[in-house]
């Protein structure tokens, strides 16, 4: 799932998480219950109690799961971060095509001489 437009309210109960992809930027805000998250990537889970909020700065798999019963409101990130995580995942793309065309080179910075 990936998060774009308005704000979304999900109610989510424990062993049920919710999972998105690129979700830089995106605000996650509990109202309700207690939320545990979690990010590919990053070495510490985020806990948010019902008035908490946090805006995610990953851009791996991103899964929201309740602590017995919990709501959440998710709203899209600002353009600035939609258009920073479009940039990266193109440049992403590049590297592994340069990689594949030009296997020695994996790893290496040409210098002018």
């Amino acid at each position: 799932m990936q998060f774009k437009h308005a704000p979304a309210e999900f109610v989510l109960k424990e062993n049920h998480p919710l999972a998105a992809v690129h979700a830089r930027g995106v605000c996650i805000r509990c109202t309700e219950g207690r939320i545990w998250i979690t990010v590919s990537g990053q070495a510490e889970d985020i806990f948010l109690d019902a008035g908490a909020s946090w805006i995610c700065d990953g851009d791996g798999l991103l899964l929201i799961d309740a602590l017995d019963r919990a709501q959440v409101v998710i709203e899209a990130p600002e353009k600035k971060h939609q258009l920073m995580s479009a940039f990266r995942r193109q440049f992403a793309w590049l590297g592994q095509a340069g990689r594949l065309y030009w296997p020695g080179t994996a790893g290496r910075r040409s210098r002018p001489a």
